[in-house]
C-alpha cells in the first residue's frame, strides 16, 4: 500500500513539474524574419520542420521593411537549402514574438553560418527617438562602428558598433545583441573599421521617430563587385 501511495505521489510531482514549465503553449506562433546575408548565395530556401517558410534573395539596400512570416513557436528544426542541397540544419527553441534568422558567409557546406536574434517591434515609450543595433557578419572586416558628426561641436562620435559575429557562439550573440537609442532625423553616418583604422563607407540616413532598425554589414571588405562589403538596413516596425 505504501509503495502504491508513493508511486501516485511521484506521478503527481511529475505532472506538476511538467505543467509548471515555461515552454510556449502548443499552437502558439511567432513572426520570423529571414535575412540572407550570404553574398554569393543567390536565393536560399528556409524550412521549419520540413515545411517551407519561403525563398530569400541576398539582402540589399538601406530601406528594407521587415517581412515577418508566421511560424510555430517552441522547439523546432530549421533548414537552409539551395537547389535541393542542405547547407544548414539548426535546432532552436523560440519563445519570442518576433525573431530573425541570419544566414551569412560563403554558401559552402561547413562554412556557411547562421544565428537567431530576438527582434523588437514595439515603439511604446520611445518618444522622439529611434533604436539601432549593428549586425556585423562581414568575415574580414573585424569590428565596425557607426560614427556621426555631432551637430553641437562638429566632432565625430561613435554611437553603435559590433565585432564580427562569427567569432562568438550563438548564445553569446543572442544575449549581447540589443538595441541602442538614437536621435531622429537625417544624419550623416560613417563606418569606421578597426582593421584598417579608417572610415570605409559613408551614408546619409533618415532615422524616423519610433522606428527600430538593424544595420547589417555583410560581404567582404577585401573584395569588389557584388561580394564587397555593404550595408543594408532593416526597419522592424
Amino acid at each position: 500500500m505504501m509503495k502504491s501511495s508513493f508511486a501516485v505521489y511521484l506521478l503527481f510531482i511529475v505532472i506538476l513539474f511538467a505543467c509548471s514549465k515555461k515552454d510556449p503553449v502548443p499552437g502558439t506562433t511567432s513572426g520570423l524574419l529571414v535575412v540572407n546575408a550570404s553574398p554569393n548565395a543567390g536565393s536560399i530556401s528556409v524550412l521549419q520542420n520540413l515545411k517551407s517558410v519561403g525563398d530569400y534573395s541576398y539582402l540589399t539596400g538601406t530601406s528594407n521593411a521587415a517581412q515577418y512570416v508566421t511560424v510555430d513557436s517552441g522547439f523546432n528544426n530549421y533548414k537552409v537549402n539551395k537547389a535541393g542541397v542542405e547547407y544548414s540544419n539548426i535546432l532552436y527553441s523560440n519563445s519570442d514574438q518576433h525573431f530573425s534568422l541570419f544566414v551569412y558567409d560563403t554558401l559552402v557546406s561547413g562554412k556557411v553560418k547562421s544565428f537567431f536574434l530576438k527582434d523588437e517591434v514595439d515603439s511604446t515609450g520611445m518618444g522622439n527617438t529611434s533604436k539601432i543595433r549593428v549586425v556585423q557578419v562581414s568575415p574580414d572586416a573585424d569590428t565596425l562602428y557607426l560614427v556621426t558628426t555631432a551637430l553641437a561641436n562638429g566632432s565625430d562620435s561613435a554611437f553603435s558598433g559590433a565585432p564580427y559575429f562569427g567569432s562568438y557562439s550563438t548564445a553569446e550573440i543572442y544575449n549581447s545583441s540589443g538595441y541602442e537609442s538614437f536621435y531622429t532625423g537625417v544624419w550623416p553616418v560613417k563606418v569606421y573599421s578597426t582593421l584598417t583604422k579608417s572610415y570605409i563607407r559613408t551614408y546619409l540616413f533618415n532615422f524616423e521617430k519610433g522606428s527600430i532598425y538593424s544595420f547589417v554589414f555583410k560581404g567582404y571588405l577585401s573584395r569588389g563587385g557584388a561580394d564587397s562589403l555593404s550595408l543594408s538596413v532593416i526597419k522592424h516596425n
